[in-house]
Formats: C-alpha cells, structure tokens, sequence
C-alpha cells in the first residue's frame, strides 16, 4: 500500500509540474513540485509525535536544496527539527552561492548556525530552561534535581 501511495504522489507532483510549466516535459522553471511522506516512526504508534521537518528551495537556477530534518526528544524534537529546517533554508537561500562555489564550508556554518537556532528556540521555550557551561538544564521534579534537556534533530542537505 505505501508503495502505491508514493507512485500516487509522485505521479500527481509530475502533473502538478507540467500544468505550471503549461504542460511542457521536465516540469517548471519557476516553480517545484515537491512530495513529502513521513510517519511517527520508532515506539509509541499512532500516539507518538511526529517530529519530522523538510525544506525544498531553488534559491538561483541550477541550485536545488533540500533538508531532512529528524526530530528526537519528547518535549522539544518537534522544535528542534523545525527551527533547523526553518534557519538552515533561510541561511542556504540567502547565500546559495557560497552553497555552490563551497559547499563544505557553507553547510558547516549552516549547521552552526542551526545549533544556535535549536539552542536560543528551547532557552526561550518558557518551560524554566536555563544554561550552565555551556549545558542546557531544565528542573526535573520528581527527582528533585537539575537534569540535561531532551531535544535535537539530526539532518540531510
């Protein structure tokens, strides 16, 4: 069944392509179809929190980007994945030259940058987060104690 889902979905992103491009074969100069397919994945089923984020970006001709982003940690996965998919598309479309003429050195910036996105989003979560050395700290009731927090995501570009 998800194998025909996804041919359903690519099929109807090709005829989403060529009625932009007024029908022409190998889809829109000025617009990209994309499809995204994704689930909650590992334990939980059905009641777990899909943390999942993407971006598709033609930022210049001839450059396409892409991001995966995979949330994890049960209170901020979903934040983290989508504030480094939001802060790696802005940086990468801003300067999607560098990208292209270096782009070793552009995506290590970018997941920098990401990092500092992902670490300023859960320190202004109001959820009584704070910093030690460089650690971020949340206070864990049941313990009685400060505990390291849960968040983060990893990535493709």
């Amino acid at each position: 069944a998800l194998v025909q889902t996804c041919r359903e979905l690519r099929d109807r992103a090709v005829a989403f392509g060529k009625e932009i491009d007024g029908g022409k074969e190998g889809g829109a100069e000025d617009a990209m179809a994309v499809v995204c397919f994704t689930h909650e994945g590992g334990e939980g089923g059905r009641n777990k929190e899909n943390q999942d984020a993407f971006f598709a970006a033609s930022p210049e001709p001839g450059v396409d980007i892409f991001g995966v982003f995979d949330g994890h940690g049960k209170q901020f996965g979903r934040l983290a994945g989508r504030v480094a998919a939001d802060s790696c598309r802005a940086f990468l479309c801003a300067h999607s030259r560098w990208l292209r003429d270096e782009p070793e050195e552009a995506l290590r910036f970018t997941f920098g940058l990401a990092h500092a996105a992902i670490r300023d989003g859960i320190l202004s979560s109001g959820k009584g987060i704070r910093e030690q050395e460089g650690v971020l700290l949340q206070w864990d009731a049941d313990e009685a104690a400060w505990d390291t927090v849960d968040g983060g995501t990893t990535a493709t570009i």
